[in-house]
């Protein structure tokens, strides 16, 4: 009995947790962080050096959860197909729109319909030559490209390219009080937390 009323207690306390609309914000040596939460949508910017971005979405709370959402954009995935001299490999060039990196997993769907994943790699994969007929990327993230169909069977060489932005996709940060404990790209929890802004008056 008295462990069924402990569990209850336990689930209304942290059951219902509930997150306020309002901007919360990480600042740190050439690197800024924010949130802006606002019925259910929000607003992410980054500051990191002379780079930044800013995405939009959507957010739902799960118990002690706050789950991220970008609006769908067309611009997150671009593939470039080449071909060079060496026939007998295939190379996956991987990056963002601003040259930086990321670790990825990469799905190889072959002509028979299997498929191969090749995990943790970053920037370009080599691999031997095999008939595939499309692909997708992966990330820690919880990150899933649109699968890629492969346009020229000559093709060896893809240079794939994602938005300078980040994407949300499912991704969950933690909700602590009046702060948000964020993820790295790579889908880390952080060690900071953004903390909710007060608003004045003027």
């Amino acid at each position: 009995m008295k462990l069924s009323i402990y569990l209850i207690l336990v689930y209304i306390i942290f059951g219902s947790m509930t997150i306020d609309n309002g901007l919360y914000v990480y600042r740190a040596s050439h690197f800024y962080e924010s949130i802006e939460l606002n019925n259910n949508e929000f607003t992410y910017k980054s500051n990191f050096h002379f780079s930044s971005y800013e995405t939009k979405g959507t957010y739902k709370i799960s118990n002690d959860s706050l789950i991220l959402n970008s609006f769908q954009n067309n611009d997150i995935f671009d593939v470039d197909e080449k071909r060079n001299s060496k026939k007998n490999k295939l190379f996956f060039k991987v990056s963002r729109y601003d040259k930086t990196f990321f670790s990825y997993d990469l799905h190889l769907i072959l002509d028979d319909n299997k498929e191969i994943v090749l995990k943790d790699k970053w920037d370009t994969t080599k691999i031997k030559k095999c008939d595939i007929k499309a692909f997708y990327i992966t990330n820690k993230n919880s990150f899933i490209s649109p699968t890629y169909k492969i346009k020229d069977e000559s093709s060896n060489v893809f240079t794939i390219k994602f938005s300078g932005r980040r994407v949300f996709i499912n991704e969950v940060w933690l909700i602590k009080g009046n702060s948000l404990i964020p993820r790295s790209q790579n889908g880390i929890i952080q060690s900071y937390s953004l903390e909710k802004q007060l608003v004045t008056n003027n």
